[in-house]
């Protein structure tokens, strides 16, 4: 039987709402209410007779998250230069991370500017030689934008990785030194930016990802970015600002996300693309789960099982965001949808083809087969989730019983 998802608003609250048209719950008294743990977006579905459509909510999303500024500026070297992508201004990290989820949230984002450097290092980040330091240049843009009632934020920051690698493979004397300079330089770049921003830019400084992961001298270079990252994160959340990792994204994935086989280390496009992720997530704009329901099961009513038989899912996924992601993944997007049963590993749900969802407009449909052939007489439960761009997760808990 077709089910119609029913999508109740219930802010901060989670519910199972009966579908139209669904059998009537055949009971003289209310049920029991549902075990809900808002701190995990969980809902327990347990009680039988069970209704034919559950829906998690959250609280509906900011349509525009009031921390976003009117113009996005990017500083830093050739990562936030975006070296390494086919265009990239619009490919790199910064250029995603402006087009694919500050705009999608806050479409009035006035501009994005990148004053990225190729080559620069924290030193030269200062440096006034030839010409205005990118230091400068970024507060007097501040200035520029404050005098135009506008506010720069975000504001992200990735520098470094070029005294990295000028001290790779040194002696630690050597590096020992090399660090140390670094740390001066960094600590007065935050200190600038911090002071001159008076804190309301949303500065987030980047770590940086390990481009060797698979050739000789792994080791070495592991604990050589470790120790550089490591210091990122203490003189930034030292100032109270944000970091991004850029160090996960990347690992163990290094011949695919960047050109390291072909003796570059900026990463590609797909490279960029995690590490936009990895600085959206890290903004904190988006702090709101999706919205996840199972709008078909062919589940007894009573949840009692055979072992043997064969039952068929579909969860619709909804983010307030997902109208504007269009197929480009960037907020808005649900990064996964998972089920795991009992306390197995999870597994990725089958996205259900556009051309059969039925569903309301920017609806993300899953669908699972459950088999209950290898499983064991008892109580069980199957465990959905959806994952968004910005790591929020959802969970919808179904309970089940095989009785032979």
């Amino acid at each position: 039987m077709v089910l119609v998802l029913l999508m109740a608003i219930l802010t901060g609250s989670f519910y199972a709402v009966p579908a139209p048209h669904a059998h009537p719950l055949m009971l003289k008294a209310p049920p029991a209410p549902l075990v809900s743990n808002a701190n995990s977006n969980s809902l327990d579905i347990s009680a039988p007779p069970l209704p034919d459509t559950f829906v998690a909510t959250a609280p509906a999303k900011s349509a525009s998250p009031a921390q976003i500024g009117e113009e996005y500026l990017a500083l830093g070297d050739s990562v936030a230069y975006g070296v390494g992508a086919p265009s990239p201004n619009e490919q790199g990290y910064a250029g995603q991370l402006y087009n694919n989820y500050l705009r999608r949230v806050q479409p009035h984002l006035i501009t994005y500017k990148d004053f990225g450097v190729p080559g620069e290092t924290s030193s030269s980040f200062l440096e006034t030689a030839h010409g205005q330091s990118q230091l400068q240049r970024a507060l007097n843009e501040i200035d520029v934008a404050k005098a135009a009632n506008r506010r720069v934020g975000p504001l992200t920051l990735t520098i470094g990785g070029n005294d990295m690698l000028d001290a790779r493979g040194q002696p630690q004397a050597t590096k020992d030194a090399a660090l140390a300079k670094y740390d001066a330089n960094l600590q007065r770049i935050l200190d600038s930016l911090k002071a001159h921003t008076n804190g309301q830019s949303n500065i987030i400084v980047t770590t940086y990802f390990n481009p060797f992961g698979g050739s000789a001298g792994q080791e070495d270079d592991v604990a050589w970015i470790q120790r550089f990252n490591a210091l990122i994160v203490q003189r930034a959340q030292a100032l109270g600002l944000k970091t991004a990792d850029f160090y996960a994204p990347i690992l163990s994935n290094e011949s695919n996300l960047t050109w390291a086989n072909y003796g570059d280390v900026h990463p590609n496009n797909q490279g960029y693309a995690k590490l936009a992720r990895a600085v959206w997530q890290a903004t904190g704009y988006d702090a709101v789960p999706p919205t996840l329901a199972l709008v078909f099961s062919n589940l007894p009513k009573d949840g009692k099982v055979q072992i043997g038989q064969h039952f068929s899912f579909k969860l619709d996924v909804q983010d307030n965001w997902t109208l504007n992601s269009g197929l480009t993944p960037g907020a808005g997007t649900i990064w996964e949808a998972t089920v795991g049963l009992d306390d197995d590993t999870k597994q990725n749900l089958a996205a259900v083809p556009l051309r059969f969802i039925k569903g309301s407009p920017g609806s993300q449909q899953y669908s699972y087969v459950l088999d209950t052939s290898s499983l064991n007489r008892g109580s069980h439960q199957l465990h959905f989730a959806a994952t968004d761009a910005a790591g929020n997760v959802q969970n919808l808990d179904l309970s089940f019983e095989v009785t032979g």
